[in-house]
């Protein structure tokens, strides 16, 4: 078995195990999501619950439940945390709740249900009750699972680790509280996804005559 295999093995014996600890019901006991590792991308998210992501030969489809790759050297406590956010959503799913918006905004009932595997939960802006980290429940649960730390030194190399002699790529360092607002707006304005692509506009536009004489 490779690292990563060992790691969604111990991921998914969590799972198993923070169903019984909190004594969740067996109807969302019979829900049996997929567990993977993989990148955030834009997303920059620790994890996520996505509904119905896996389909098999019989048009059956699955649940996913992912632990974002870039994120696997943070201590295993913050490791299953995460795994316990996801699982207040896909339990709330599971019983035809509503727990958040499209454009992720966590509702007061995500706040009930994480609250429920021992998260305290606290308002972000723009999010909702999106903040969690472990309370006095999710640490008890988590030691008692007394979980294999050793398993999650492992992470996905980042695509662009900045630039060298022979990387496509240039590097630009900006200060983020300079910045981060400026290239907000110009990707409402513009309805691009990323600062990247703001920056390409922007190196786009420019007049580069008069820039550099």
């Amino acid at each position: 078995m490779n690292d990563y295999q060992a790691a969604i093995g111990e991921l998914t014996r969590g799972y198993e195990f923070f169903l019984d600890h909190f004594k969740v019901e067996d109807v969302v006991k019979k829900v049996k999501p997929i567990i993977t590792i993989s990148p955030a991308g834009r997303r920059k998210a620790l994890g996520w619950f996505g509904s119905n992501f896996w389909q098999d030969k019989e048009n059956n489809t699955f649940h996913e439940i992912n632990i974002s790759a870039e994120y696997m050297t943070r201590p295993v406590e913050e490791i299953f945390e995460t795994l316990l956010h996801e699982m207040a959503h896909m339990h709330n799913h599971a019983l035809g709740i509503d727990d958040c918006t499209v454009t992720q905004y966590h509702k007061k009932s995500f706040k009930s249900r994480a609250e429920f595997y021992g998260l305290v939960v606290a308002k972000m802006r723009g999010k909702g009750y999106a903040h969690t980290i472990l309370g006095d429940g999710g640490t008890k649960a988590i030691q008692a699972l007394k979980p294999n730390a050793a398993i999650f030194k492992i992470l996905r190399v980042p695509m662009n680790k900045g630039a060298t002699k022979d990387s496509p790529y240039i590097t630009i360092n900006l200060k983020k509280e300079d910045y981060e607002d400026k290239f907000d707006e110009l990707k409402g304005k513009w309805e691009l996804d990323s600062n990247g692509e703001v920056g390409r506009r922007i190196f786009e536009e420019m007049d580069w005559v008069k820039l550099i004489g």
